[in-house]
């Protein structure tokens, strides 16, 4: 298998030698498309063959390369994303768009960065220590486990723990499986059972917190809060934060049902939103009743503001905002005003008051322009195309900041100022701004 690999990938690099050749792009022949469509169908035997081949053609491509290859990844996702083929390929994946990412710019090639991203979200699981959830899902992958009867604790276990009914403790875990798949919440019959729940966990809630037990007595780090069994629910009951961190999801998920953020999902229903809005006035209460922190209802209200504002902005297409301008009283709408000039603390009025002004300008007038931002030194502004010459940074040729006209014209400005003998050889000769680059900063080219 190593053999094969390896011709394949000769095969791929004649290719790209060709195609760069011929000022082409990669995957405009379809010819590199074929070759990954052939190590592909062999993913059953080895499924390393194509994961090497994905990665020596992101390591060679550039960014309109680059997109061609994410949006073939798009279209063979189903094949690509099996267990399977994530095992064999994470490392692979991971370290061609992390090298992707380090040598491309964010904002000059922001559509083949931001497809390296999606893909990485997309091929790592969510429970993986690198990935990643832009787009949102619920994680399913962990389905919550609930004792059955038999498994009821008796004898002196059962005498040692606080009392919890069966048909309370598998409602209350149950609940959570509403939480995993969020577009279902809305149904009627979901939405009705949910709230049930709730209401239910609500009375419990509190008569528990009149017996509440100390926090102190657990550690931080045990992990029986987040445990599901029949014989700790009762204790779980009795502490604060446990109960905070139900009632925060509840109230969450409640929003949600309210003002779903997609459009795909369809709101509730006329005559099921007066429940629904009163179930969170009475988890709010019971939040805030167990939290007690000052000012964290405006915070929870604020966020809800913000979330609902961004909701109705997606919902209306995503229309452009422009901030208004705020006019003093008094302000014509048809005149612009006056144009003044400020030197330190004194006003100069344009005209032939200005000159009578500037007899009353001394040097204490003068003492704001002080705070006036320094100009950044050389050795600064160079550091970063110094860096870039750095073989063990491996920056491309053609994404150097030495070839960007922007930072060329403010490097030549800055030479100007105080070596003009040395522009006119900057101006010429893209090499000679390196050298001058890595001698300023002290690096070696």
């Amino acid at each position: 298998s190593t053999t094969k690999a390896m011709d394949v990938r000769d095969a791929l690099l004649q290719h790209v030698e060709g195609a760069r050749r011929d000022g082409r792009r990669l995957l405009a022949d379809g010819k590199v498309s074929q070759l990954l469509d052939a190590a592909l169908e062999e993913k059953e035997n080895d499924p390393s063959v194509f994961f090497d081949l994905l990665e020596t053609l992101l390591d060679v491509s550039q960014a309109e390369d680059a997109v061609d290859v994410f949006q073939y990844l798009e279209r063979v996702a189903d094949d690509v994303q099996k267990p399977a083929m994530v095992a064999h390929g994470k490392f692979h994946v991971l370290r061609a768009c992390t090298q992707l990412l380090r040598r491309m710019s964010r904002r000059e090639h922001a559509h083949a960065c931001g497809l390296a991203q999606l893909f990485l979200a997309q091929f790592l699981p969510m429970h993986d220590r690198s990935g990643t959830n832009p787009a949102g899902p619920p994680e399913v992958e962990f389905p919550v486990h609930i004792d059955k009867m038999s498994d009821k604790p008796s004898g002196k276990e059962a005498a040692a723990l606080p009392p919890v009914s069966y048909s309370f403790y598998s409602a209350f875990w149950s609940v959570q499986e509403s939480f995993q798949k969020p577009q279902k919440l809305v149904e009627a019959s979901t939405w009705k059972n949910f709230e049930r729940i709730i209401r239910k966990a609500l009375v419990n809630f509190a008569s528990s917190a009149n017996t509440e037990e100390r926090e102190s007595t657990f550690r931080e780090t045990d992990a029986w809060p987040y445990l599901t069994t029949w014989r700790i629910t009762g204790l779980q009951l009795k502490q604060p934060t446990f109960r905070a961190c139900f009632l925060l999801q509840a109230l969450v998920f409640t929003e949600y049902a309210l003002h779903p953020p997609t459009p795909q999902v369809q709101p509730l229903l006329d005559e099921m939103k007066n429940g629904a809005n009163n179930l969170k006035e009475e988890i709010l209460k019971a939040l805030l009743a167990t939290i007690s922190v000052p000012g964290f209802a405006e915070f929870l209200d604020n966020i809800f503001v913000q979330e609902m504002g961004w909701v109705e902005w997606k919902r209306a297409k995503c229309p452009s905002r422009s901030r208004p301008v705020a006019k003093s009283l008094g302000e014509s709408e048809t005149e612009p005003p006056g144009k003044r000039m400020r030197v330190g603390s004194t006003e100069l009025l344009p005209g032939p008051e200005a000159f009578e002004g500037l007899e009353d300008i001394s040097m204490g007038k003068l003492d704001g322009l002080e705070d006036r931002a320094l100009v950044v030194p050389l050795a600064e502004f160079f550091k970063v195309a110094a860096e870039q010459e750095d073989p063990d940074n491996a920056i491309e040729e053609p994404y150097k900041v030495v070839h960007d006209n922007l930072f060329r014209w403010r490097a030549f400005r800055r030479v100007s100022a105080e070596e003009f003998d040395k522009l006119q050889d900057l101006v010429t000769d893209t090499a000679a701004l390196k050298r001058y680059a890595c001698s300023k900063s002290k690096a070696v080219p």
